[in-house]
């Protein structure tokens, strides 16, 4: 029985090595046969590239082909069960790609050499390989197929060897770096992800190149309002970048997330994206001013509050468009105003105080605060009553009740200085944040500080 078993393994060893041998021949390789249970080894060249092919103890598969021109920290591999998109740092843009292969290493290297074909090369290989326990990566330098417990028939090892050429050949560079990024970026086939992380990293990389001014050129008057937006962080397009940008921000017909960055790109405080820190300087410090009065009535909301924000960090913001904005019914927006007001205080503008005790019956904390604030700052003794009330009715929130607090001791202190003749309006805290007497009518000392 022992020796029917030695002679059915010997058989078989000798029936693997004898058609590893024929493949061989076939793809005009050298055969190195091996021991008994040792395993046999083809190498050679193909079509320029080092191949290597192993049948590990006539167990196993192993083809590893020397793409050279590849860098060594790419690697791209099939996903695994559980291998979420989301966690990746690096991602194509290509969703169906995204969702079948795995990607690592730069970005710049990455997003050059994956071109449509290149993906589509890779998807089919790495994503689809010939048989479920194989499995294709691409790593180091090298493209690798390993097959576990199965050697692969000679007619097979020829395919196999031809699709890793076939991968190493889809990734090569057809050009420099940024040459390939910019055709990416033009390419009108490719999604409008791949386009634009291809356009953000040329311009992040390679800025002064003629590759990313001739992309930016073309694209800054195209019909992508995304890439056109990307566009100009190209620094010789500063003048037409302002214009792109200012256009993008007054239609409304765009995505307000859209319209929102090109606000904030002009008003120098952008920082999404690669080339963020590229665009400010030369693309910040734009006067506005004609532009946030005409879109100060948006219909939306996210575009009024980063007309808000805007005019609140600007030197010469207009207290009028702030005052006009206080009093948004979106409280996302009132607030951004009216903690804008706080810069203007130097010439507050009419009806300031009025805005700002009818901002504290609004229902939003947020603007309530906002306008408690601010009040601190600009408020006269006729909001002192308004504040208490706010006080009063914030029985279980300190935040609130100390800004309040603090607010009508700035009041009293700025409007009327405590001193013989007069009643303060300081409030007493008995250190456990309930109201104390003195807020419901008893006298009170001024603190020796606010003489």
């Amino acid at each position: 029985m022992a020796a029917a078993l030695f002679g059915l393994v010997l058989a078989r060893d000798k029936w693997i090595q004898h058609r590893w041998r024929v493949a061989a021949r076939r793809l005009g390789m050298r055969f190195q046969p091996g021991g008994l249970l040792e395993g046999d080894r083809i190498v050679g060249r193909l079509g320029g590239y080092r191949v290597e092919l192993d049948n590990l103890g006539r167990k196993h598969t192993s083809v590893v082909l020397h793409a050279d021109h590849l860098p060594r920290n790419i690697h791209c591999c099939a996903r695994t069960w559980g291998d979420r998109i989301s966690d990746d740092p690096l991602r194509i843009g290509d969703d169906p790609f995204d969702r079948t292969v795995r990607v690592a290493g730069p970005a710049v290297q990455v997003q050059a050499r994956l071109t449509a074909r290149a993906r589509a090369v890779v998807a089919a290989a790495i994503g689809t390989p010939s048989r479920p326990a194989a499995t294709v990566v691409v790593t180091g330098g090298r493209v690798t197929y390993d097959a576990e417990y199965h050697v692969e028939p000679a007619a097979r090892l020829e395919a196999v060897v031809q699709r890793l050429a076939d991968i190493a050949d889809a990734l090569a560079l057809d050009g420099d770096v940024a040459e390939q990024l910019g055709r990416n970026a033009l390419c009108l086939d490719e999604p409008e992800a791949v386009r634009w992380r291809n356009l953000e990293a040329l311009i992040h990389h390679y800025p002064k190149t003629g590759a990313a001014e001739s992309a930016c050129r073309a694209l800054i008057e195209g019909v992508d309002p995304a890439l056109r937006l990307l566009a100009t962080g190209q620094r010789r397009l500063a003048p037409d970048g302002r214009r792109v940008l200012r256009g993008i921000v007054g239609d409304r017909g765009l995505p307000d997330a859209l319209r929102v960055r090109a606000l904030r790109i002009i008003d120098g405080t952008d920082d999404q994206g690669a080339a963020a820190s590229d665009r400010g300087p030369h693309l910040a410090g734009d006067p506005l001013e004609d532009l946030l009065s005409a879109i100060v009535r948006d219909p939306s909301s996210a575009v009024r509050q980063a007309v808000a924000e805007s005019l609140a960090r600007r030197e010469n913001g207009e207290p009028s468009l702030l005052l006009c904005l206080a009093e948004d019914p979106s409280p996302s927006v009132a607030a951004a105003a009216l903690r804008g007001l706080t810069r203007v205080f130097d010439r507050p503008p009419p009806r300031l105080n009025d805005t700002l005790i009818a901002a504290l019956r609004r229902p939003s904390y947020a603007v309530r605060l906002a306008a408690v604030e601010a009040l601190s700052i600009a408020g006269t003794e006729a909001a002192v009553e308004p504040v208490r009330a706010v006080l009063r009715a914030s029985f279980f929130d300190q935040r609130l009740r100390q800004a309040a607090r603090s607010a009508i001791r700035a009041i009293q202190v700025r409007t009327r200085p405590s001193g013989a003749g007069h009643l303060s309006l300081v409030l007493e805290d008995d250190g456990r944040g309930m109201l104390s007497a003195s807020e419901h009518g008893r006298l009170s000392e001024a603190p020796t500080t606010a003489r």
